[in-house]
Formats: structure tokens, sequence, C-alpha cells
């Protein structure tokens, strides 16, 4: 059964790729605009939601879905064109869909994250990266009893040759997909997957970050660094993509820190795919105090502070540098 589920979050989440790389291509589709917490939402964003909605309630309408993107603001008389231009999308991935349809599969993910299971959506993770025509991700996960069981990332723009650099945007797109107790595999937007497991972090400590600022604090992530002792370099962008590239071994830390004096509550839908393909694969995924991301507390990680994900034998360091360099 947990397989079954397993290739039906590939399926959704490679045509909801596909069609948002297609967006991507078309500047002239990108219609976006600003939410409560000023972060844009494009075309992208509602239409790959929709698309997952719909192959999830479908397949899988017994198990409700967390999706970061509501209808309200396409159900406004000002946003009819960018309702239309979502409409248009999603026609084209799944066949004919009127604008009516489109808005009841973006209300089909406004579950509260309550109950014993539910799939958590984020339709296009890193909207500022996708708008630059950079790195984004479509990250899929399914929660039971609080935590990730079932992890889909797929990374349109990432190569899915691992020894291409994970900075350059120009690839064909990479699954990255993982089960409880089954392991992490990955491969292209078509096609099988292969699985994969990393290896020990004996050299170079190859370190991901946001390209946003906003994201993290850069200054901790170089005075972790520092206090680590380690040689290493930085890897920068945007979106779960940073979990896939753990999970490829191509990267070897994720420091998601809080900036000095701010609470700042991360959102389920921004960590459930992405922290299981990453543990899957052999890295250890916890907050900056050590706990385990606890998914079982509504929409946001309310039990947890920042992320550390690194390779098993340098992750118990990073939470000392972590924490001395605070």
């Amino acid at each position: 059964m947990a397989l079954m589920r397993l290739d039906l979050a590939i399926s959704a989440v490679r045509q909801a790729s596909l069609a948002a790389k297609s967006i991507q291509q078309d500047l002239g589709r990108v219609a976006e605009l600003a939410k409560d917490d000023r972060s844009p939402v494009t075309v992208a964003d509602f239409a790959a939601q929709a698309i997952v909605s719909s192959i999830l309630r479908d397949a899988d309408p017994e198990t409700p879905l967390v999706g970061e993107e509501t209808s309200a603001a396409l159900r406004t008389p000002q946003n009819t064109a960018l309702l239309e231009l979502v409409t248009q999308a999603v026609s084209e991935a799944l066949g004919h869909r009127t604008p009516e349809d489109v808005l009841s599969l973006l209300d089909h993910g406004g579950h509260d994250a309550t109950g014993p299971e539910y799939w958590v959506l984020d339709p296009v993770d890193g909207t500022k990266g996708f708008l630059r025509g950079e790195h984004f991700a479509v990250a899929l996960g399914l929660v039971s009893a609080g935590k990730p069981t079932l992890g889909v990332l797929g990374c349109p723009n990432l190569h899915t040759d691992a020894d291409q650099s994970p900075e350059a945007v120009d690839g064909d797109g990479v699954i990255v997909a993982a089960a409880t107790g089954e392991g992490c595999a990955t491969g292209g937007m078509t096609g099988a997957l292969t699985q994969i497991q990393r290896t020990a972090c004996d050299g170079l400590v190859r370190v991901c970050t946001s390209v946003e600022a906003a994201h993290t604090d850069h200054t901790a992530v170089d005075d972790a660094m520092q206090a680590l002792g380690r040689e290493w370099t930085g890897v920068r962008l945007d979106s779960q993509a940073k979990y896939g590239l753990l999970a490829r071994d191509q990267a070897d830390a994720y420091l998601r820190l809080p900036r000095p004096g701010k609470r700042y509550v991360e959102r389920i839908w921004d960590h459930a795919g992405g922290a299981l393909v990453a543990m899957e694969s052999g890295t250890t995924v916890t907050d900056i105090h050590g706990k385990p991301l606890d998914f079982g507390h509504g929409r946001g990680l309310e039990q947890n502070t920042g992320v550390i994900a690194a390779a098993p034998e340098i992750h118990a360091a990073l939470l000392t540098a972590v924490g001395a360099s605070a």
C-alpha cells in the first residue's frame, strides 16, 4: 500500500513539476500577487497545487491534503485574469477544467493538518527562485502520526547527472522519492528511479543555504562552520531542492538558522517531503536543538526551531558548533 501511494505521489509531482517548468519558461504567463507575508505567489503555485490536488483526490479521496495555497485570492474580481491563466495551465496538464473546477481543487488543499494522516504540499517551493528563472521544487509528503512517511521532490531545473554543479539551472529535472524504511531513489522527470545512498563525509563539507537572506541567517551559518573547524564550501539555492542535494550526495549539510531574537515558525510544507527523502538517504535531520522535526501540531513546526540536516558523521558536531556560535 505504501509503495502504491508513493507511485501516486511521484506521478502527481512529475505532472505538476513539468507544468510549473513550462510556465517558468514562458514569462508572459508568470502573473503573480503578494500574500499577506509579502511573499509572491504565481500562476505556477496555483496550477501545481490544483494538479496535485486533482490526482490525489481522484486516487486517494479519504486522505486530506494540506496545501500552501488557497482559492481566496483567485475569487476576487481583480484576479479574474490570473484565474484564467491558472485554469489554462491546469487544463493543459489534465484536460479541460473550468475556473470553478480549479477553485474547488485549490480548496481541497485546505485541511488544517490535524488528524492521524494527511498529505502536505508545497506546490512551488522557492517562488522567488522560480521568478528569477532559477531553482524551485514541487514538494509532497505524507504525514502519519506527526511524522513524514512518504516524500517526493520534483526539482525541475536540476541535472540528473550528480556530477554537474547543483547551482546550474539548465538541467532537465530530477525526481527524488522515499518511503519510510524503503530508502531513497532518484531519476529524471521520466523513466524509472534508482536507489541512492549517501557516502561518508570525510573531506570538504558542502553546505547548503538559501539564496534568500530572509530564510536563514547567513552570518550565523558562516560562524557555525568556522566553529566546526572543517574546510567547507557553500552551495546556495532556493527551495527543498537542498534536501534533494543531500539525498543525492551532492551536499553534506543544510543549515536553516533563525535570526537572533526572532521567533520564526517553519511551515510543515517547507520540510515534510524534503526531510523524509534526506533521512531515507542516510542524512540526519533535526532542529537546532537536536530535536526531530514534529509535523503533528497543525500547519506549523511549533515544537521546533530552525533545521540542521547533515551527514550523520558531522551532525552532532554541527549541533555543537551552532550552539557555540549562537
